[in-house]
């Protein structure tokens, strides 16, 4: 076989002193899968509330609460939907930065640069994918729903204008960073060495509700359509996995991607 620094890309099982060293990616030590699957459920429930519940005693210690119905309704009103998941985006990042540097990110960064896979066609390829799947995505919900923009897009918009700084680097750095991890990184990673049909049908399930589940709360079961503004991100990303075999890219393209829409915001707002 020939060697691995004399090949475009790392073959589809890398090799170290002539032993397979992992199928996809960096191969996930067992206490990075489990934490990695269970930061999924973490990330849309348990996290979300302990956050909203943290917004809501802030306000009503800043709000004279009383604690009669009107105010507890104010306060669950005013909690900022997009505001819970910026830091739950924050905290999640930080912790799975916490957990998986010392195995899965050095070494997926130390591929990433070892076998030079910042490779321009793969990136443009994915965003390409990307920009055609969001105009036949949009094309539609303008047909049925009137409105390409979903409420929780709009919300982030309106934050965006106020506190450009603040979710520029979120949106831009940490969404990409921990949403990568988990729904790259862990979820098809691991499901993609068992099954890679099986990987992107069930990524892009997930991915899909964890971010559509929220404008479903707020605005209702109509609310679901949306849905496929979602759906279209997920194999492009997928796609620049399973092309570049590191997670690194991933988190380049929807960088890219969100960076580019902050910048033309940010001459709007100018």
């Amino acid at each position: 076989m020939s060697a691995v620094n004399t090949l475009p890309l790392p073959p589809r099982e890398y090799i170290q002193d002539g032993v397979p060293r992992f199928s996809l990616g960096v191969k996930l030590k067992r206490y990075e899968s489990v934490f990695g699957f269970i930061m999924i459920p973490v990330m849309l429930i348990v996290l979300p509330f302990a956050i909203a519940i943290g917004l809501i005693i802030a306000g009503a210690a800043s709000e004279g609460f009383s604690g009669n119905t009107s105010d507890w309704t104010r306060l669950l009103e005013d909690v900022n939907e997009p505001l819970l998941e910026f830091v739950n985006d924050f905290i999640v990042a930080g912790l799975l930065f916490a957990v998986l540097i010392k195995n899965y990110l050095s070494n997926s960064f130390k591929d990433f640069f070892r076998y030079k896979l910042l490779r321009p066609n793969i990136i443009f390829a994915a965003l390409g994918i990307a920009t055609v799947g969001e105009a036949i995505a949009t094309f539609i919900l303008m047909l049925t729903m009137g409105s390409a923009t979903p409420g929780n897009e709009e919300a982030i918009n309106d934050m965006f204008r106020q506190n450009p700084g603040l979710v520029f680097v979120l949106v831009v750095f940490f969404a990409p960073f921990s949403e990568e991890l988990i729904f790259r990184g862990i979820i098809f990673g691991k499901i993609y060495e068992k099954s890679p049909v099986a990987a992107h049908i069930v990524n892009t399930i997930v991915f899909s509700l964890v971010h559509v589940g929220s404008f479903v709360l707020m605005e209702g079961i109509s609310a679901l359509p949306y849905i496929i503004v979602y759906m279209q991100m997920v194999f492009p990303l997928g796609y620049c996995y399973q092309k570049s075999r590191n997670i690194v890219p991933c988190m380049i393209v929807p960088m890219i991607n969100t960076l580019m829409a902050a910048l033309f915001m940010l001459v709007g707002i100018n």
